[in-house]
């Protein structure tokens, strides 16, 4: 209830090849599309724009929330200047949340619907009853970023698959540097470490993510997590 919301970031995603084509255009222009995307938020420019005495109409609709999604200090700080809440990505960045978190909240600036500081933590999980199960389970979706690398759009391979790939040692290493840690292991060993994260980043909210190959493995794994957490 009451949880919609607007989430913007300026990495387009997608496989390398058509995130440059994007990026080419979006990195160029973010800041002035986000200034004319902000013009619906709050329903006018600021003053002195050219634009400032037009209106968005209907101007009595409750409008969502916006967030930056972002796995860097300068996404962290333009969340901060614009009053906004901020999300940080750490299943698609190798470095640390915090001091992209402390770079939002020392930006921070209250508006309307933030009148305070509000970072949330994503992260990748795979848990299972054991660590060895949710292990097997993580290394399908460890071949699955292989091939999004690649281009390779595909379903997510079985752990059958994923053991029989040939990995190299160049394989391993491009996908060491490309994603962000997961958080692997059995539910007690999983809320450990997400209660670490939390801390460690000074999280004010934690958004999981579970991509296991089998959609009734997905669910168990996050009925595990919502089962350890509520207890922990």
């Amino acid at each position: 209830p009451d949880r919609i919301d607007l989430g913007i970031g300026r990495a387009p995603g997608s496989e390398p090849a058509a995130g440059r084509a994007l990026r080419a255009f979006g990195s160029e222009h973010f800041s002035s599309l986000m200034s004319e995307l902000l013009f619906l938020s709050h329903r006018r420019f600021s003053a002195g724009h050219p634009l400032h005495k037009v209106r968005v109409m209907p101007d009595d609709v409750t409008l969502p929330p916006v967030w930056i999604l972002g796995s860097s200090g300068a996404s962290a700080t333009a969340a901060g200047q614009s009053g906004f809440g901020y999300g940080f990505a750490t299943h698609f960045s190798p470095e640390p949340a915090g001091p992209a978190m402390q770079a939002y909240r020392e930006a921070f600036r209250p508006s309307e619907q933030f009148p305070a500081p509000h970072a949330i933590l994503g992260v990748s999980v795979s848990c299972a009853p054991t660590d060895e199960q949710a292990m097997e389970l993580e290394s399908t979706m460890e071949l699955a970023w292989l091939r999004i690398s690649r281009g390779e759009f595909l379903p997510l391979p079985s752990p059958e698959e994923a053991r029989a790939y040939p990995w190299t040692d160049a394989e391993r290493e491009s996908l060491r540097r490309s994603r962000g840690p997961s958080v692997v292991g059995d539910p007690q060993r999983v809320c450990a470490r997400l209660h670490e994260l939390c801390a460690q980043s000074g999280a004010d909210e934690l958004m999981v993510v579970t991509n296991i190959w089998c959609h009734e493995l997905r669910l168990q794994s996050y009925r595990l997590l919502a089962s350890a957490w509520a207890s922990s």
